[in-house]
This record gives structure tokens, C-alpha cells and sequence, in this order.
């Protein structure tokens, strides 16, 4: 077995909600132990649209989650359900709009927390709430943090519902 800890993806094409991952095929797929892979990566992937759901029986010890440069729209909670181990998940340079109430409810070990450069204009009320160890959040450059906006009140609203969030816990909110 090869020694490999990071699994790095480009172009993948998930382009409906709820596909399942059903096997992994590739030029080391049959050497790799899955079981030592902590770091799942995925750039420059327009039609990366939805998270794969069943990637964690392939990847069941992900420490950290790195997705940039996709179409990616949506961070569902039961994506990131069984990823127990999560201490990082970075999901930049997308389509990111929303991330619903509770999405980290699984993963209080997230240390890092980086979704700058997206849409976000939804951050549901407990989204950071279950993030004890968290460190570092990053959400800049999105539209209901982007202080230029021109709907400051609606910016406001937003940032205080951030606020409220993350307010129990030690934060770093990186600003530009």
C-alpha cells in the first residue's frame, strides 16, 4: 500500500443534489489506503454543484476539506455528518450561498473555518454554534459581509446573526 494523504480533485462533476459516491477509480485507486487519507481536496470544478454524499466511506478519516474554484452552492449537515475527525474545511472561490442552521451540528472538533470569496448571503442561526475548538473563521469578501455592500441594513442583520453565532466561542475573524 502507498503512503498518500492527501487525495487532490480536479474537475469533478457533481451536477445533482444527493449523488451518491459509489466507488473511486483512478491511476493509484488501487494501491491508495483510504484509511490514511486526512486531506480532501477540490479545485477548478465548475460542476462540483453539491457535496457527494457516501465519500466518507472511502475517506473515513478526513481531518480537513479543501474545496476552491467550484460551483459549489450549498454545505448541507448531512454532508458533513460522519466526518467526526473534521478539524479544517476551507470552501473559497465558489458559489456559496447558504449555509443552513446547524451545519457543523457533527463537528465540534472544526478548529478552521475559511469561506471567504463566495455568495453567501444566508447564515443560518446556529451555523457556528457546535464549533467549540474553533480558532479561525474566514468570511470575507462575501456579499452579506462585504461592508461596501449597498444594502447596509441587510449587512447589518447578517453580520449580527454572525456575531450572535460565534459569540460563546473564541473567534478570529480574519478581515482584510
Amino acid at each position: 500500500m502507498k503512503h498518500i494523504s492527501e487525495c487532490l480533485v480536479r474537475k469533478l462533476e457533481i451536477k445533482q443534489e444527493n449523488d451518491t459516491v459509489t466507488g473511486i477509480s483512478g491511476t493509484l485507486s488501487e494501491v491508495i489506503d483510504y484509511d490514511r487519507i486526512s486531506k480532501f481536496k477540490v479545485i477548478s470544478s465548475p460542476d462540483f454543484k453539491y457535496f457527494p454524499m457516501g465519500i466518507e466511506k472511502f475517506f473515513p478519516n478526513l481531518e480537513e476539506i479543501i474545496i476552491s474554484n467550484t460551483g459549489l452552492k450549498t454545505l448541507p449537515t448531512e454532508a458533513l455528518r460522519n466526518f467526526h475527525k473534521l478539524r479544517k474545511i476551507h470552501v473559497t472561490y465558489s458559489q456559496l450561498q447558504e449555509l443552513e442552521q446547524n451545519v457543523f451540528f457533527f463537528n465540534g472538533d472544526i478548529e478552521e473555518v475559511n469561506l471567504s470569496e463566495n455568495n453567501l448571503t444566508r447564515i443560518g442561526v446556529n451555523a457556528f454554534k457546535h464549533l467549540h475548538k474553533l480558532k479561525k473563521l474566514n468570511l470575507m469578501n462575501n456579499f452579506c459581509i462585504n461592508e461596501t455592500a449597498n444594502h447596509s441594513l441587510y449587512v447589518s442583520t447578517c453580520l449580527a446573526k454572525v456575531y450572535a453565532a460565534i459569540k460563546s466561542t473564541k473567534i478570529v475573524l480574519i478581515k482584510s
